[in-house]
């Protein structure tokens, strides 16, 4: 990751991971938001977002 990005995009960032590092990744998300990223996470485990998420949008 570039500290200079203003937009960063994932696709399934935490997929087949095992909990602990999925936590991690959570984690890592999150400070990246913190420090002013926006952050754009397209995944099935909605649960796992809604914790860091300043937004969640469900696609049907």
């Amino acid at each position: 990751m570039r500290a200079a990005s203003a937009l960063i995009v994932t696709d399934e960032p935490t997929a087949q991971l095992e909990p602990t590092i999925a936590a991690g990744v959570t984690d890592a998300m999150r400070a990246v938001v913190d420090s002013g990223c926006a952050l754009t996470v397209v995944s099935h485990d909605v649960a796992r977002l809604r914790g860091p998420s300043d937004r969640t949008f469900p696609l049907s």
